[in-house]
């Protein structure tokens, strides 16, 4: 069995390393730092020996070593042995300035101290023997510089190297969810690449999502079908009623020997016929999602209301219309005249009033009326088919018209703003 890798034991590993590797660079920054210091330190030391034992003693006087062999004070430059007065007299020197000389043996700091109330140059000198500290200063830098400048490096490699690893093992996860689809599911095998649990899970997850989706899918296509084929068999069933009706009207319409009566019954069950035909139609196109036969003509929205304010009769008295710079678009009238006869009856059926307001301005249509919660249905219900506001919502939705519905003090409007239908 093979061992698993995750990707949060490997960074918790890699950056250990990391932290190690940093803990020595600061090792070496701490020495190099310490090593800059030892000057600093040194002179700081000889020059508080130089003001406190050239206050204390005089010239004449014998001044205690108490460190022989390492530390030395002189009254004068003419004062100093024959090699440190030579390395003086070889180059300028600024007074309590630190000056380093060095031997074979011995690297020996020299400050040539003065202060205003001394008589002469009091000099200090300390020496430290090469077997003890036996590094060159320069050289030490040098190798601390050197060996810095490629721990740095190597960090950086590292760090770029674990950065590269786990951008390989994502981008290959990546790569390999954009290439799948619902098709290829079943074929697409997870990436060999991946090394790292985690991604291998998370492949597999999304793995398990499209399989999911192509069975979801499946099933959707199938119940589809069954939908196409009740839609079909629907279509004929209701289509074959109503032509007989309409035929039986037209044979009717023709007699002479009708009432008046009978003649307004005949009117009414002739509209009512038309709107169950062109109902069906569009809900048998809407459900299908398939293309409309009708073709795009230019609508008069004026003309199409007045038209299905008198199919729905309605008394006009109820009815109230305003209109405002009303303009005409391109569409599909028998979508308009759908919705606009649904909202009609609407209206009416929930009126409590018996008020219509109807509002038409430019390409909107505003169409409210006063209504109680407590009232299922008017009482004077009119003929038809009205299948509500869902229909009408999903017409706008489909014809990328705007509907807003709104209910402010017991007044229900709804708003549509139509706009040019064009062919795709």
């Amino acid at each position: 069995m093979a061992h698993k890798k995750y990707l949060h034991r490997f960074l918790t590993q890699r950056f250990t390393l990391l932290f190690i590797a940093l803990s020595i660079v600061y090792a070496f920054v701490v020495g190099f730092i310490n090593l800059n210091a030892m000057d600093d330190t040194t002179a700081y030391y000889m020059q508080y020996e130089a003001q406190v034992l050239s206050e204390y003693y005089k010239q004449e006087d014998d001044i205690l070593e108490f460190d022989k062999g390492i530390k030395e004070y002189y009254w004068g430059i003419d004062k100093l042995p024959k090699l440190y007065k030579e390395f003086l007299d070889k180059r300028s020197f600024d007074e309590n300035k630190m000056m380093l000389l060095e031997t074979d043996s011995h690297f020996i700091y020299i400050l040539p101290y003065n202060a205003a109330n001394l008589p002469e140059i009091f000099v200090v000198v300390h020496l430290f023997d090469k077997r003890i500290h036996s590094y060159s200063e320069r050289d030490l830098h040098i190798q601390l510089s050197i060996i810095f400048s490629i721990a740095l490096l190597g960090v950086l490699y590292f760090v770029l190297q674990t950065n590269r690893q786990v951008s390989l093992q994502v981008s290959s996860l990546k790569e390999w969810v954009k290439f799948l689809n619902i098709d290829n599911i079943n074929s697409a095998s997870l990436p060999k690449s991946l090394k790292f649990e985690e991604l291998i899970q998370i492949a597999t997850v999304v793995s398990l999502s499209y399989q999911q989706q192509q069975q979801l899918n499946t099933k959707k296509q199938a119940v589809l079908k069954r939908e196409q084929a009740f839609l079909s068999s629907l279509s004929h069933e209701l289509r074959t009623p109503i032509s007989i009706i309409a035929a039986a009207c037209a044979l009717l319409e023709k007699r002479n020997a009708l009432s008046d009566k009978d003649k307004k019954a005949l009117i009414k069950l002739s509209h009512a016929n038309n709107n169950m035909k062109r109902l069906t139609e569009t809900l048998l196109q809407l459900w299908r999602n398939q293309p409309t036969s009708e073709k795009i003509t230019q609508i008069s929205l004026s003309d199409l209301l007045a038209y299905e304010i008198k199919e729905s009769q309605l008394d006009s008295s109820i009815v109230e219309v305003t209109h405002n710079n009303v303009q005409s678009f391109q569409g599909y009238k028998t979508h308009v005249s759908i919705v606009m006869s649904n909202l009609i009856r609407n209206a009416h059926q929930y009126t409590t009033t018996g008020k219509i307001r109807i509002k038409l301005d430019g390409y909107v249509i505003t169409i409210s009326n006063q209504f109680d919660n407590d009232l299922h249905t008017h009482a004077n219900k009119a003929f038809g088919f009205g299948i509500g506001l869902y229909l009408v919502k999903k017409i706008c939705t489909d014809n990328n018209w705007m509907i807003q519905t709104d209910t402010t003090d017991s007044i229900f409007s709804v708003k549509i703003q139509f706009k040019n239908q064009t062919l795709i």
